[in-house]
């Protein structure tokens, strides 16, 4: 009686679900209005040790103190909306995309060190977790930029790109494609697979 007792009650249990999880806000802040441009957050990342988190929120790049909340910089380079912003996996630098069709690259210590340009609105940034080759996406083509050899190759793509992701060992970039497509590139932003969705 008593196992299958336990069984029931385990039964039950499982039927419920895991309990609910408690959350409770370490710190939070409501970045206010500045220029007419709202205070949206488009995209977020933490740095690789966890200290810091950079919001792009607005047309400005904010960088806080995760653990305290403590805003340490509002940088105000770009000139509309910020949507994309990511971590080097070193630490040592951050990048940021925006509507304004540039994309920044800052030091840790919030330094601007490159700025550059493509023809439309940069969807996403993405730094490779192995080298310091950046990623940069937007409706029409995208670039892979070396920051020390301040060197930017682009190339143009058949439809919109609205995510991308380096592969692991940095030997891959996948870009997600408005069209249903998966375009698989190299580092050098040659395809070597496309994945098509069937209708």
């Amino acid at each position: 009686r008593g196992a299958r007792g336990s069984a029931r009650g385990e039964a039950r249990r499982a039927a419920r679900g895991p309990p609910a999880m408690r959350v409770s806000a370490s710190w939070s802040d409501n970045v206010p209005e500045r220029d007419g441009q709202k205070s949206t957050v488009w995209d977020l990342a933490f740095s690789p040790d966890g200290n810091r988190i950079v919001a792009a929120a607005g047309n400005r790049v904010l960088v806080y103190n995760a653990a305290s909340g403590d805003l340490m910089h509002s940088l105000k380079w770009h000139k509309e909306a910020v949507y994309s912003v990511d971590y080097a996996a070193d630490g040592e630098n951050f990048a940021s995309g925006s509507a304004d069709n540039t994309v920044i690259v800052w030091t840790k210590k919030a330094e601007g060190v490159l700025k550059y340009s493509h023809t439309d609105t940069i969807q996403k940034v993405k730094f490779n977790p192995v080298t310091k080759q950046l990623a940069s996406c937007t409706a029409n083509d995208f670039g892979l930029c070396i920051p020390e050899e301040k060197a930017v190759t682009r190339t143009r793509v058949n439809s919109r790109i609205l995510c991308c992701d380096w592969s692991h060992d940095g030997q891959y970039l996948a870009l997600g494609l408005y069209n249903g497509c998966v375009s698989i590139r190299d580092q050098t932003g040659q395809e070597k697979v496309s994945i098509k969705r069937n209708a």
